[in-house]
């Protein structure tokens, strides 16, 4: 089942919010964890009740070079499957606090 083009727009938009909030708050990133569905909808993704979600961590290559577009396309085949993949990368989150820490040294 296909978004349309607010809907789309709505779900990257929210879907940009989780990955900057897990890559920034460890917090957040520990809730990721622990209660996915929680951090979704405190970002604005709500999930159907008894839909099953999994976060992906390791993102192969081919889907990498596909970037959102893919992570679109996953939320679209869990509207159909009702199983959801998530994908945030925790080389994302490592690449970050490595820039950090070089910019306070």
């Amino acid at each position: 089942m296909a978004m349309d083009p607010q809907q789309r727009a709505a779900f990257v938009d929210a879907y940009t919010r989780l990955l900057i909030t897990t890559w920034s708050s460890e917090e957040f990133a520990s809730r990721v964890d622990t209660d996915l569905r929680g951090a979704l909808a405190q970002v604005g993704i709500e999930v159907p009740a008894g839909a099953t979600l999994e976060r992906v961590r390791d993102i192969p290559e081919v889907q990498r070079e596909g970037g959102l577009d893919v992570q679109v396309e996953e939320w679209e085949r869990g509207m159909e499957t009702n199983h959801f993949s998530v994908h945030i990368r925790q080389a994302a989150l490592n690449a970050i606090v490595i820039v950090c820490q070089s910019l306070v040294i």
